[in-house]
């Protein structure tokens, strides 16, 4: 008797405990497909526009502010990844940015 009592105990337990993880997964699942919408992807002119309306430029060596002239300097980037301390300007394909 004592045998099948635990092995009922264990029995009951299991299914409990797979129960629980269960609900937890329905509900993890529920939560995490109401609140987002399908991600789009911008077309090439919609880019251009976004990058156009780029006002200010914040890297860790400063801010560049969009200027519709060139200053006479040599440390110049032209690539958002070739910015560091010595930039004072950058020149890009939607602006020219100077470091304020």
């Amino acid at each position: 008797m004592k045998v099948s009592k635990k092995i009922l105990t264990a029995f009951l337990g299991v299914v409990l405990i797979s129960s629980g993880f269960y609900s937890l997964k329905i509900l993890a699942d529920e939560s995490l497909n109401k609140d987002f919408t399908p991600q789009r992807k911008l077309s090439i002119e919609e880019i251009k526009e976004k990058e156009r309306s780029i006002d200010l430029i914040h890297t860790k060596y400063g801010v560049f502010k969009r200027s519709e002239t060139e200053i006479e300097t040599t440390r110049v980037a032209y690539d958002l990844d070739n910015i560091d301390s010595d930039t004072e300007e950058v020149i890009v394909d939607y602006g020219i940015f100077v470091k304020q």
